[in-house]
């Protein structure tokens, strides 16, 4: 059976009250007083209008108040007379379980029914192709609608929707004969699906019927997808939404009902399966790109690594070849301060003859080669220090440290230290002395 009913309504054109009206001809030749005069008259009315209106609002508030006051004991008499029902309150969530609970034990008291009359069936005949109810149980949830809405998001599960009214002819019967058979039973027990039921005589289920878009056919069979939640029960908190996969008005017979849930149930699986291979491909693409950006980071790491430890040995190896290149010129302008200190000392080789003022001394060095210079008898062990050094550079000998020594007699000559501000006249080396010069690195 089909109730319904329709609402016509007729559209009224909209009276804007606040249309300009066209304006009167004013003179151009209006005189400046005219005009403040309007402007004052203007002002007053615009103070008078906002009077009036908060005088009228005053009015109106103190008349609802009185009206409240009028009405509260009418409305407590029609609590006494009309008391709410049993399953009355949305908002009260004892009452939609209780209207849930309700609903199972009617389902089950057609149910008992039913596995009675079969098990008397099977007694009779053993080999009757009646099916056996005995071991399907109650499908349906004794929660109310939110809180199985609640387990199904949890569990990723659709919900069967069945909605029962108790005064329509086709209701029970529909229990009876299609919910209550096996076929119909084994499909609502599966793990993969949770069952709802309600009366809509119950806030509960009258707001399921509503919210279904308003219910008026019954029996009343849906199938509902809860979407929002995954399977480990993470992501309660994620905005739900809700897909009508099936819905059936009316008495259908139990193989089309088993058919067009079978069919709806197998294209939301597979629409699902589909979902979750997209989820996983775009996981495993997030994982893949989460990989290869990795690797990148680190091969980027590894040349800012190694571009780095370039830029450090190039550095180190400027800064090395720049104290190389300061120590060499630091030992070049020691030398030749050297070099010009050794030219300072040393004087101009005396000329022959005056063997009372000048010493011949000859000069072996470690290679046997011989040579020879006449110095001043008053002329220092360090004179013969600076001849040496300039003598060596001359010749780019290896020779840098060197020590002299006289064989006849056995003396070796401290240049650095005593004998160098001794004259050679002082030490002997006059009139003419051999001196051996022996290489100090060798």
């Amino acid at each position: 059976m089909e109730s319904g009913g329709g609402m016509s309504s007729r559209g009224r054109t909209p009276i804007n009250a606040s249309s300009p009206r066209p304006n009167s001809p004013i003179s151009a030749s209006a005189s400046p007083a005219a005009s403040s005069s309007n402007n004052s008259s203007s002002s007053n009315n615009n103070s008078s209008n906002s009077s009036t209106t908060t005088v009228v609002k005053r009015v109106l508030l103190l008349l609802s108040l009185i009206l409240r006051i009028l009405l509260w004991p009418l409305a407590r008499l029609s609590s006494i007379v009309f008391p709410p029902g049993e399953y009355d309150g949305i908002t009260n969530p004892r009452n939609a379980d209780a209207a849930a609970r309700s609903f199972v034990a009617h389902f089950n008291s057609f149910l008992d029914t039913s596995n009675n009359t079969t098990a008397a069936a099977a007694q009779h005949d053993n080999n009757s192709n009646n099916n056996n109810n005995r071991n399907q149980h109650n499908p349906f949830s004794d929660m109310s609608y939110s809180k199985t809405l609640t387990e199904a998001k949890r569990n990723s599960k659709p919900i069967f929707i069945y909605l029962h009214s108790p005064l329509h002819r086709d209701c029970d019967t529909f229990i009876r004969n299609e919910l209550c058979h096996a076929s119909i039973l084994r499909f609502l027990n599966n793990d993969n699906l949770v069952c709802w039921g309600g009366s809509v005589h119950s806030a509960d289920g009258a707001n399921v019927a509503s919210m279904l878009g308003g219910v008026t056919v019954f029996p009343f069979v849906g199938l509902l997808a809860v979407n929002g939640g995954n399977n480990n029960g993470t992501n309660n908190n994620s905005r739900t939404t809700i897909d009508l996969l099936l819905k059936l008005q009316g008495a259908v017979s139990t193989e089309e009902l088993l058919t067009r849930l079978t069919l709806s149930l197998q294209h939301h699986q597979s629409r699902m399966e589909e979902i979750q291979l997209r989820n996983l491909q775009r996981q495993e693409e997030i994982h893949l790109r989460q990989e290869q950006d990795r690797e990148y980071q680190e091969t980027l790491l590894a040349d800012q690594q190694r571009e780095a430890t370039a830029r450090r040995i190039e550095e180190e190896a400027r800064e090395s070849l720049a104290r190389e290149q300061e120590e060499k010129e630091r030992r070049e302008n020691a030398r030749q301060l050297k070099l010009e200190e050794c030219r300072r000392k040393l004087r101009e080789e005396p000329p022959m003859g005056g063997s009372d003022v000048i010493s011949r001394i000859r000069f072996t060095l470690p290679s046997g080669t011989r040579m020879e210079r006449r110095f001043y008898q008053d002329d220092t062990v360090e004179a013969i220090k600076a001849f040496l050094v300039l003598y060596l550079e001359e010749q780019n000998s290896h020779i840098k440290n060197f020590s002299i020594s006289t064989n006849y007699p056995k003396k070796v000559f401290d240049m650095e230290g005593d004998d160098k501000e001794r004259t050679l006249k002082e030490v002997g080396l006059v009139p003419q002395a051999v001196i051996m010069i022996q290489d100090l690195d060798a």
